[in-house]
């Protein structure tokens, strides 16, 4: 027998009025494994060659309902045109449910098919993968872009004719009298059970595949990806194919999470109580009583946080980068807060939005200068369920309102033990004034 490459397009496609969300779903196949026969077909991931076949899956996604599956065969292979979409000629046809939270990594879980004969007799293929939501891709392959191996065959399910099967009871009926020693109604007993169950496996297989979430085993799964690896939008998370021998259909399982990654609910913490208001710890005692982290404030900045990261670098030395959302709006400055939180060297955490003293804000403006400073570093870092450890406030300045609404969302507060100053000094053009800071030590 040939095989056959089969490339599968999952394409989602989206349109929507208000909350409406509808999705299609193409799966391509290359079914005579030749890429200069067929049509051309452009993907998120690339041009899919050679596909003489496209199964279109269409899927109501805020109905949560798969409404339709249709075929076509590339009837013009220069312009790439597929011929007119066929609906799917064997039962079981749809509607039916997609459901959602009973796929790979609790995605939803998306159920298709296509008549077996559509193949031409191919046994094996190799297969690939492509997710496109508006411009956002993932993709499922083998090593190298090789394809995944799939099989078109039915799975072997071992059974006799209803002569053999009488016989076998026959001869294990005679068996059994003898072993059992007087209890041969009993092992008479055993033997029916046991044809019973033969019996029943094989009509139980002839009832899978029927579109109601069918019972995928392991070795029918094909590949998995890994959950929250597409960039945005729709992510594809894995496949799993078989062939129903007794409608002769080829069935194939999507899992794939229509939108971004729903986070959990990271709440509220419950009011502090029996916490100081102050943010600052107590001063060490001598010049370095206890272990030092080294923080650095107020950016990303492209033009000398770089610098920073070098020589950190270049001695090995972990610190914590206290952002600010309004230094996180560019390409420029995006990437480098996503660099310093790819580093296992480095840490990132929050420092408002727009750097105001807490002290002179109402418990609104509190409440958006920590939240929307959240919102903004999780943006730039890519990550919409991240959550940090610390927050910063501006010239550390608290009270009691703004302290405990920072408190109430789970963040750490983190104070200062020793200032480098930088500010005043780079001001003073090299010195730092009393007059700006009163507490600095004079120069001597």
């Amino acid at each position: 027998m040939s095989a056959a490459v089969v490339i599968f397009c999952a394409s989602l496609l989206w349109a929507g009025v208000g909350t409406a969300q509808l999705a299609t779903l193409d799966v391509l196949f290359d079914v005579d494994r030749d890429p200069s026969t067929g049509c051309d077909v452009t993907t998120a991931e690339g041009v899919a060659n050679g596909i003489e076949l496209r199964l279109r899956t269409r899927i109501d996604v805020a109905g949560e309902a798969l409404t339709a599956i249709e075929h076509a065969s590339c009837v013009d292979a220069v312009a790439g045109e597929f011929g007119s979409d066929v609906p799917a000629s064997t039962a079981p046809l749809p509607p039916w449910s997609v459901s959602p939270g009973e796929g790979i990594e609790g995605s939803n879980l998306v159920e298709t098919h296509l008549p077996s004969a559509l193949f031409g007799g191919a046994r094996r293929a190799l297969a690939f993968v492509a997710l496109d939501v508006e411009g956002d891709g993932d993709a499922l392959a083998g090593g190298n872009g090789a394809g995944l191996p799939l099989s078109l065959a039915a799975a072997v399910v071992p059974s006799m004719s209803v002569v053999g099967l009488g016989v076998a009871l026959f001869v294990g009926m005679l068996v059994g009298m003898r072993s059992a020693r007087g209890r041969e109604w009993g092992t008479l007993f055993v033997w029916a059970l046991a044809g019973a169950g033969l019996v029943a496996g094989v009509e139980a297989r002839a009832l899978l595949g029927d579109g109601l979430y069918r019972d995928w085993s392991d070795d029918e799964h094909v590949a998995a990806d890994p959950a929250g690896d597409a960039p945005a939008g729709a992510d594809l998370l894995g496949l799993s194919a078989a062939v129903d021998p007794t409608t002769d259909e080829l069935w194939l399982r999507i899992d794939v999470a229509f939108g971004p990654a729903v986070c959990l609910d990271w709440g509220l913490v419950p009011a502090g109580t029996g916490y100081s208001c102050s943010q600052w710890p107590a001063l060490d005692p001598g010049p370095f009583a206890g272990p030092v982290a080294l923080t650095f404030d107020d950016g990303p900045n492209p033009a000398t946080t770089p610098a920073i990261l070098s020589t950190l670098r270049a001695w090995n030395a972990p610190a914590t980068f206290f952002m600010v959302g309004e230094n996180l709006t560019t390409p420029a400055e995006q990437a480098l807060a996503l660099e310093i939180h790819a580093d296992p060297l480095f840490r990132v955490a929050t420092h408002s939005v727009g750097h105001p003293d807490f002290t002179s804000l109402s418990p609104a403006e509190v409440e958006y200068e920590v939240d929307e400073g959240l919102a903004r570093l999780r943006a730039a870092i890519g990550d919409p369920c991240w959550f940090p450890a610390f927050f910063r406030f501006p010239f550390g300045a608290s009270d009691c309102t703004s302290m405990e609404i920072v408190r109430r969302r789970g963040l750490a507060v983190a104070g200062v033990n020793l200032h480098s100053l930088d500010w005043c000094y780079a001001a003073g053009g090299g010195t730092c004034s009393p007059a700006i800071v009163p507490d600095i030590e004079p120069e001597v």
